[in-house]
Formats: C-alpha cells, sequence, structure tokens
C-alpha cells in the first residue's frame, strides 16, 4: 500500500511541475529538456514495481526522494518558478517523506529539500526587500518538522493501539480455548455420570423385584463408571502437558467386556443388537482405563448413531504384531466432507446432541501414545459407519 501511495504523490509531484512549465511567463525549458518528465514518470514506475516485488530498506527509499528533490529543483530552475506558487512541489516531497519508515530520513528529505530550496531561490541581492523567500524557507523547515512529528505520533498511537488489541484478541482466544475444553471435559464426564444415573434406575427396579445379584452387579457398574469420570479429569490435565502412559500386558478382551457390560443399558433401550467377539489370547500393550475411554467414545457414537434401533459389532483380530478392533454399526453413517475432518478438534457431528468433537480428538490421541492408529471409514448417509483401532501386541508375545 505505501508504494502505491508513493506513486500517487510522484504523479501529482510530476503534474505540478509540467503545469508549471507549460504555463511560466519566463520558461526557457529546451525540447530535450523536455524528456525529463517521461524519464521521470518512467523511474518512478520502475521504482514502484521494484517496492512491490520486495522490501526495499529505508535508506534506498531516501534516495529516490533525493531524485525527487533534484527534478523539482531543475524544473523549478529552469523556469524561474521558485517565486511562484508551484513552489509547494516542495511540501509535496516534505510530506510524501513521512511514508518513510525511519522518520530520521523523513526529517533529513525535510531538510535537505529546505536547503535546496533556500539556496538556489535566495536573490543576490535585495534580501530584506524579497522577504518571502525566507518566509518560504521557515515554512518549509517547519512544514519538515511538524510532519515527521505528527507521523511519528501517528504510529506510535497505532502501535499502542495494536498491542492493546492484540491483547485483547489473545485473551478472548484464551477464553474460547478454556471454555471448548471445559465443555470438553463435561462431555467426556457425562457419559459416566449418565451411566451412574441409569444404573441406579436400574438397580430401583431390580431391589423392588428382589434381584439382589442384579443389583450388586450394577452396584460395580457405578463404581467404576465413579472411578472412570476421576480418571477423565486425569486425562484432560495430561493432554494439556507432555505426558507417556503407563502401558502393560493387557488382555484386549478385559477393556472391550467392559466396556459392552456398562453400555449394555443404553444398547437395550435403544433396541440396538450387540456383539462381541474377541480372542481371550489377544494381548496389547495397553492402558486399561485410557482404552476403555477410546472404546467407549466410539461405542457411545455407535449408539447415538442409531436412534430407532440397528446392529452394532465389535470385533478383534490378530494382524502380524498387531490387533486390529473394528466397531461396525449400521446408523446414520458419514459424508465424505464430514469424515475428512471428523478428528479434528472442536469438530463434531452431533450438534443436536451438544457434541463438543473433542471425543474422537482425544480417542486418536490416546490411541498414538499406544503406537496405534484409530481410522473411520463410511459409505456415506444411511451407510453406516466402520471404525477400525490398530494397536501393537505386547512385546512377549
Amino acid at each position: 500500500m505505501q508504494s502505491t501511495y508513493l506513486l500517487l504523490f510522484r504523479g501529482i509531484l510530476c503534474e505540478v511541475l509540467l503545469l508549471q512549465a507549460l504555463y511560466a511567463p519566463d520558461s526557457v525549458l529546451e525540447k530535450w529538456m523536455w524528456l525529463a518528465f517521461p524519464i521521470y514518470a518512467a523511474a518512478a514506475a520502475a521504482w514502484f514495481w521494484a517496492m512491490r516485488r520486495e522490501r526495499i530498506p529505508a535508506a534506498w527509499e531516501t534516495w529516490f526522494f533525493f531524485v525527487d528533490i533534484a527534478f523539482t529543483s531543475t524544473v523549478l530552475y529552469l523556469t524561474k518558478g521558485f517565486s511562484s506558487d508551484f513552489y509547494i512541489a516542495y511540501f509535496l516531497v516534505i510530506l510524501a517523506s513521512c511514508f518513510l519508515e525511519e522518520l530520521s530520513y523523513s526529517f533529513i528529505v525535510g531538510g535537505v529539500a529546505s536547503l535546496v530550496y533556500g539556496g538556489l531561490a535566495w536573490p543576490a541581492e535585495g534580501v530584506f526587500e524579497q522577504p518571502f523567500y525566507l518566509l518560504r524557507t521557515s515554512l518549509l523547515l517547519v512544514t519538515a518538522f511538524f510532519a515527521t512529528y505528527i507521523a511519528g505520533m501517528a504510529r506510535r498511537t497505532r502501535v499502542a493501539v495494536g498491542e492493546s488489541y492484540n491483547r485483547q484478541l489473545a485473551w478472548m482466544h484464551r477464553l474460547t480455548v478454556v471454555g471448548r475444553a471445559l465443555a470438553g471435559v463435561l462431555h467426556e464426564v457425562k457419559t459416566p455420570v449418565s451411566t451412574v444415573i441409569l444404573s441406579v434406575n436400574y438397580i430401583r427396579g431390580r431391589l423392588k423385584e428382589g434381584d439382589m445379584a442384579g443389583a450388586e452387579a450394577q452396584l460395580g457398574i457405578i463404581e467404576d463408571e465413579a472411578e472412570r469420570a476421576a480418571a477423565i479429569l486425569g486425562d484432560f490435565l495430561e493432554y494439556t502437558k507432555p505426558a507417556e502412559l503407563t502401558l502393560k500386558p493387557l488382555p484386549l478382551r478385559t477393556p472391550l467386556q467392559r466396556v459392552m457390560d456398562v453400555q449394555s443399558i443404553r444398547l437395550e433401550d435403544r433396541g440396538i443388537a450387540a456383539s462381541l467377539d474377541c480372542p481371550e489370547g489377544l494381548v496389547v500393550a495397553g492402558s486399561e482405563r485410557h482404552l476403555v475411554q477410546v472404546f467407549t467414545n466410539l461405542v457411545m457414537n455407535s449408539i447415538n448413531a442409531m436412534p430407532l434401533g440397528g446392529r452394532l459389532a465389535v470385533t478383534a483380530r490378530r494382524d502380524g504384531g498387531r490387533a486390529v478392533v473394528e466397531v461396525q454399526d449400521s446408523g446414520e453413517g458419514i459424508s465424505r466432507e464430514t469424515l475428512d475432518r471428523l478428528f479434528e478438534p472442536f469438530s463434531s457431528t452431533r450438534i443436536e446432541d451438544s457434541g463438543t468433537g473433542l471425543g474422537l480428538f482425544i480417542a486418536q490421541w490416546i490411541v498414538q501414545k499406544h503406537a496405534g492408529t484409530l481410522a473411520a471409514h463410511s459409505e456415506g448417509k444411511g451407510k453406516g459407519t466402520r471404525i477400525l483401532v490398530v494397536l501393537p501386541l505386547a512385546p512377549d508375545l
């Protein structure tokens, strides 16, 4: 933008000097001197092109202002225009120099313009009989000083306002991140808390029927889910700082079976036919509570994708030195656009269910901490979703 303004200024300067040359009554410009105008215009255009292509040091920009002063002085000298009103061309040079990044250079340009005008325009004799020369020189010097001062104040104000704006913007950004993170915590904790509430209602029904064994089993689930809610809060703290999970040999069926048992009430209420197929001897290197969080998130997503019932199949198999867990549902499916950004933070496909978009993001983070991968596949809306979790087997296998 600065280069555009300077090109505009030089166009106006060329116009002013051209008017002086055309209408000065004592103009003595030779024909070859008229070539100075297109040469100056071409040089100004070339300088504009150079400034647009790359950043030019302030010292180099200053030198072209000396070219402006030289061009102005030459035209006014040959046309005897120092006593005319066209001496304002020097004011144009002084004011335009305020676009220089270093204001000290601007003051130098203003001082040089004033001295050049004073030196060339000053009459050899009768100085006191023609005081307007001294007045004009003084005005040029004062203009150079105040233009530089005002430009400096404007830049300092812009910097101060910009810094204040950036601080406010950073503060608002932090509030946004904190709010989203808090929403993510509440979203993740909501699952075990909801399970506790469902289990309490289930226990009441079992107690009325005198089924103490069923009630006892649900009490164990309530205890596990309460502990998981506390662990989820710890996971968010771990997520905000570099941390390594404690991995140890873990039968893969253990976290999978725990998740299916906990979600059994939801599956039954939704009319979802669920199955789990995992070999007993499939052992991975993992953290049980973290894998429970991953599989809970995947199973909950599948349940939410089947509000009118359907089928959910969770299978696990060995693939070389890895275990592959597949969570397949017959739910709503995922569009290609959503699938591409499914694991991005704060990207949710369940706005109506107050989804925050952090569940799959954190699940992916946990799987990556296990040196595994998490991927989603879907043929599109209404065609179900298939999630693949690949985890390394325990080293001793």
